[in-house]
């Protein structure tokens, strides 16, 4: 990611900014887990397709953890940096290694849609004990699964004529 250039930095800035918008506009809160569901998870896959893994970490990193704090959900913000970041690199390193096939990108998605799910799943183990971080991986399955079905979709709708365009 060396020598940005300007659009590059405006475009990974506006997409931190989708990030935390889709974030923070559809919450549902799970009440059993003092966290909520949204769709960022489709607006962090999707910025890895578009980019690949590096800009992908950096945007679904920062934008989901800039979310979890203006929703005040201070305490998740340096997980969600480790746990969404990587979300973005896995999807975006092997969406790019897979030359974007179609037919493994779906898997893609949701192998990194699991990851998402686990690291919670780990991090919550830690601060709310093994019973509640089991709850809470139903309520990250379904939001990841459904993000990375969304963020596939979306890609193949729309993201190779934005790609074209670069």
């Amino acid at each position: 990611m060396k020598n940005l250039s300007t659009k590059q930095l405006t475009t990974y800035g506006l997409f931190i900014a989708l990030v935390v918008v889709a974030t923070v506009v559809l919450v549902l809160p799970a009440f059993f887990t003092r966290g909520f569901v949204n769709l960022g998870d489709t607006m962090v896959l999707f910025s890895s397709f578009l980019w690949g893994g590096v800009p992908g970490m950096i945007i679904g990193g920062l934008g989901s953890a800039i979310a979890d704090m203006t929703l005040g959900y201070y305490i998740y913000a340096p997980i969600t940096l480790i746990v969404k970041g990587l979300e973005g690199f896995i999807a975006g390193k092997l969406f790019f290694a897979f030359k974007k096939r179609k037919s493994t990108s779906i898997w893609i998605s949701y192998l990194s849609a699991l990851w998402m799910a686990f690291g919670y799943y780990v991090a919550e183990i830690f601060l709310y004990g093994h019973e509640a971080a089991l709850a809470s991986t139903v309520g990250n399955l379904i939001q990841a699964f459904t993000a990375a079905t969304a963020a596939w979709i979306l890609y193949y709708a729309i993201g190779e004529r934005i790609r074209s365009k670069e």
